[in-house]
């Protein structure tokens, strides 16, 4: 009986340590996963400085040619939105 008891610690011991390198192989994992997310996360775009502009229609606008002159737009900041007043349009392409 004592040695099954101590073999049984044995496995016991052997468990826990398997559990431990499992469960901290798959932390790594997530925590990987989590920054891969965060890499392509519109929030991070936005926390290096762009903006997600809309229309009124809250279609998001990728051409100035979408806007006219006294449209209402809206800005989406890493810290808060702004409304403007379009008073200019440039649609001419910078590349």
């Amino acid at each position: 009986l004592a040695q099954y008891r101590l073999q049984n610690q044995n496995l016991d011991r052997r468990l826990q340590a398997a559990l431990r390198q499992h469960l901290g192989q798959h932390h790594q994992q997530v925590q990987h996963l989590a920054h891969a997310l965060d890499t392509v996360s519109p929030l991070a775009t936005l926390s290096r400085g762009y903006a997600i502009v809309t229309a009124s229609n809250d279609k998001i606008l990728r051409n100035a040619a979408d806007v006219r002159i006294g449209e209402t737009i809206h800005t989406r900041l890493a810290r808060g939105r702004l409304e403007s007043t379009v008073t200019k349009v440039d649609d001419a392409q910078d590349d």
